[in-house]
């Protein structure tokens, strides 16, 4: 199968299904599933090297955290804006 040909199957399919803008149902539309996949390429080296860049205007760590929304540790900027530790009110409790 060429790449994509699913897909245009199934978007000449939800189109057929289509009646005046409003969906509706069918038994082909409703039996099917697909998955998407993205393949991403990540350049870890050149990453750290923009980080060490401009350690002169912010702290490295600090804007790791700015362009991937979480610490390195993995607590979410929006929890802890300042340092990589998670607040106290948001630590699960034993």
């Amino acid at each position: 199968m060429a790449l994509g040909g699913g897909l245009t199957e199934h978007l000449e399919t939800a189109r057929e299904t289509l009646y005046m803008g409003v969906p509706q149902r069918s038994r082909a539309r409703s039996e099917r599933s697909f998955a998407v996949f993205k393949m991403i390429e990540t350049d870890v080296v050149g990453f750290e090297n923009y980080l060490q860049s401009n350690k002169g205007k912010i702290d490295p760590e600090l804007l790791a955290a700015k362009m991937c929304g979480r610490w390195r540790n993995g607590v979410p900027l929006a929890l802890s804006p300042d340092t990589d530790s998670r607040p106290r009110e948001s630590r699960p409790s034993n």
